[in-house]
């Protein structure tokens, strides 16, 4: 949004991102990922583990979901939800802020202006797109089709390359 209204909105960039804008929305980031996490950490909790170690970098959810021995559809339905309301939601609405970005730029008449635009926004489009690329690669597919080594290389990627 801070890239859209800098871009679109140049004028009034410091009316509409005021502070208190800004305050609600790192805040609502923040309370939509401890209620996911915190979702997510009670139902797993819940699961009896069959195995003790995990075959992961890190203790990650869907490994360990690897490692019960009982039938985790319900699990899998709330992956499926869950990233659809963190992962694909926050994706879907930093592509339509893109191609309102992107359509904004092509207005500009000057050669110079567009450059500094795409400019501004590049690096950041790079970053935002490896970033949900990893997280709908590892979350957004079925976890049939995905092997132990494949979700460690990515979360490797997603949690190196990226930051």
């Amino acid at each position: 949004y801070d890239r859209y209204v800098a871009v679109c909105h140049p004028l009034h960039y410091a009316v509409i991102t005021h502070g208190g804008l800004c305050l609600g929305l790192a805040a609502g980031c923040l309370v939509a990922g401890v209620v996911n996490s915190l979702m997510q950490t009670v139902i797993i909790f819940q699961l009896p583990l069959c195995r003790k170690v995990v075959n992961h970098f890190a203790c990650e959810m869907l490994a360990v979901l690897r490692l019960t021995c009982v039938d985790i559809s319900f699990n899998k339905v709330m992956v499926a939800i869950s990233g659809f309301l963190v992962i694909m939601l926050p994706c879907f609405l930093v592509l339509f802020s893109c191609g309102r970005i992107v359509a904004a730029v092509l207005r500009i008449h000057s050669a110079q202006g567009r450059h500094k635009a795409f400019g501004t926004c590049a690096t950041h489009l790079v970053v935002v797109s490896m970033c949900f690329g990893t997280a709908i690669f590892t979350y957004m597919r079925p976890m049939a089709g995905s092997s132990a080594e494949q979700e460690k290389m990515v979360a490797l990627f997603y949690a190196v390359v990226t930051p």
